[in-house]
C-alpha cells in the first residue's frame, strides 16, 4: 500500500490527469499506472475488483451507493479515485455517467474535483453531454459544470482554455441544449 498524497498533491495528480485527458493523451500511461490495477475500495475489500473503469465504478455505486463509495475512495484509494477524475475528463459518455450519480453524492473537495473534471476536459470533448449533465436538476451543480477553472495556468493559458470552451459551445446547436448552452456561454463570460 502506498502512503495517501496530501489533499494539495491529490488535487495535483487530478489536475494533471484532466489536462493529460484535454490534450489527448492517454491518463492510463502516467507512472502510477501499476497502482491502477490494484485498487479496490476501502481496505477491508480484500479481493474487491478495482474501481478504475467507469462500467465497474457504476456497479459499485449501484451495489454501495455514491456516497459509500465515494467516501470510501477518498479515505483510503485516492489513486482510483484520480483515475475517475480523469475518465470523466475524457468526455467518455459512460465516465459522464459516473459524474451523473456521483456529483449528487459529493461534497468538499470531492465536488470540486468531479465539477473541474467535468468543465476543464469533458466540455471540450463533449459538450453536448456537459450540457444534458448541466441541465439535469438532480445533478444539482448547473453551470459550475461549464466554467472552467485552472487553477495553476498562468491569465494566457486560462483565457485560451475558456476560449476553447466557448468555441465547444457554441458548435452545439440542439434546439433542446440552446438555453443551457447560452447560460454556460454567459457563466463563462462573467468569470
Amino acid at each position: 500500500m502506498h502512503p495517501q498524497p496530501s489533499k494539495p498533491m491529490r488535487y495535483l495528480i487530478a489536475l494533471l490527469v484532466a489536462v493529460a485527458a484535454c490534450d489527448g493523451h492517454d491518463a492510463s500511461s502516467s507512472p502510477d499506472a501499476d497502482d491502477l490495477a490494484t485498487s479496490s475500495v476501502g481496505p477491508s475489500s480484500a479481493g474487491a475488483q478495482p474501481i478504475v473503469t467507469a462500467d465497474a465504478a457504476l456497479e459499485a455505486v449501484r451495489r454501495d451507493g455514491a456516497r459509500h463509495v465515494l467516501d470510501s475512495l477518498a479515505s483510503s484509494d485516492v489513486i482510483a479515485l484520480d483515475h475517475w477524475y480523469g475518465g470523466i475528463a475524457s468526455g467518455d459518455s459512460l465516465w459522464l455517467e459516473v459524474a451523473r450519480v456521483a456529483l449528487p453524492a459529493s461534497d468538499g473537495e470531492t465536488v470540486s474535483s468531479l465539477t473541474d473534471a467535468v468543465a476543464n476536459g469533458a466540455l471540450l470533448r463533449a459538450p453536448r453531454l456537459v450540457l444534458r449533465l448541466a441541465r439535469d436538476p438532480g445533478v444539482g451543480h448547473g453551470y459550475s459544470l461549464c466554467r472552467p477553472r485552472l487553477l495553476e495556468a498562468s491569465r494566457t493559458e486560462l483565457m485560451r482554455h475558456r476560449e476553447a470552451a466557448r468555441q465547444a459551445l457554441r458548435a452545439v446547436t440542439d434546439p433542446e441544449l440552446r438555453a443551457v448552452r447560452d447560460a454556460c456561454l454567459a457563466a463563462i463570460a462573467n468569470d
